[in-house]
This record gives structure tokens, C-alpha cells and sequence, in this order.
């Protein structure tokens, strides 16, 4: 805040006042351009494909479901059946969830093992790894 001595007359506050109504003018402007950007669905359909890239690129899905789901890895399971049979409401489908978790260790790590469950692995790694590359050349091709 100014003190009184600031401003020798009133002239000079009006000056003052102007300089800070542009001021805020410009930065009023500034704030509908940024909420104009927001509301743009390219903008935001750039800003929501950028964030779904990075969580796919944060995740290593193989890495995932082994330890959920690899040997003496029951707890995956069972937070599974426990967080999906909260969201229904009748015995059922809780006891159909409650199969599906204790069946799916059993096929995962059926499948894990045996030669053609290997290979299927193996492929669903390279493609993963093809569908990474592609998005990281588009990301390039995009910033140059």
C-alpha cells in the first residue's frame, strides 16, 4: 500500500487508478482466453489423451497381473472379490465375484506357465511395446 506521501496531488492518483484498471483489464482478458482454452473439447481432448498416455505409459500391465495374481499372491484376489461385491447388492453375483477370485489365480498361473500361454504373454509384451513406441513417435512427431 502506498503511503501518503506517494502521490503529490490528485492527478496522480487518477493516473495511478488508470494504470491499475488496465492493469486488471489485461489481466481479465488474460483469465477469459485461459477459460475460453478450457472449455475448447480440443483442448481438452489433447489435454486428456496426454494424461491417458501417461498412465498407460506408468503402468507395466504384465508386471501388474503377475503380482496380483502369481503365486502366493492371494491378497490381489481377494481385494478384488472384496471391492467388487461391495457394489452389489444381492448374494449372487457376490458369490459369482467370490468364484471368479479364487478361479482366476488358478487359471492366470495356469496359463503363465504352460508353453502357449508364454507365447501369449510374450506377444501381448511386444505389442505393448509396439503400442508404446508408436505413442512416443506420435508425441514426437507432435512437439517437432
Amino acid at each position: 500500500m502506498p503511503s501518503r506521501t506517494t502521490f503529490p496531488d490528485l492527478a496522480a492518483v487518477q493516473r495511478e487508478r488508470g494504470r491499475l484498471r488496465a492493469d486488471r483489464d489485461r489481466h481479465t482478458i488474460a483469465l477469459r482466453e485461459h477459460w475460453r482454452q478450457l472449455r475448447s473439447p480440443a483442448f481438452r481432448r489433447r489435454v486428456m489423451g496426454d494424461a491417458l498416455s501417461e498412465v498407460l505409459h506408468s503402468i507395466r500391465p504384465l508386471d501388474h497381473l503377475v503380482s496380483a495374481f502369481g503365486p502366493g499372491r492371494g491378497l490381489g484376489g481377494t481385494l478384488a472379490s472384496a471391492v467388487l461385491s461391495a457394489r452389489t447388492g444381492s448374494p449372487m453375483p457376490k458369490a459369482v465375484i467370490a468364484g471368479l477370485s479364487v478361479m482366476l489365480p488358478v487359471v492366470w498361473n495356469g496359463v503363465r506357465r504352460g508353453k502357449r500361454g508364454q507365447h501369449v504373454l510374450s506377444e501381448l509384451d511386444r505389442s505393448w511395446q509396439r503400442i508404446k513406441d508408436r505413442l512416443q513417435q506420435l508425441r514426437d512427431a507432435h512437439r517437432g
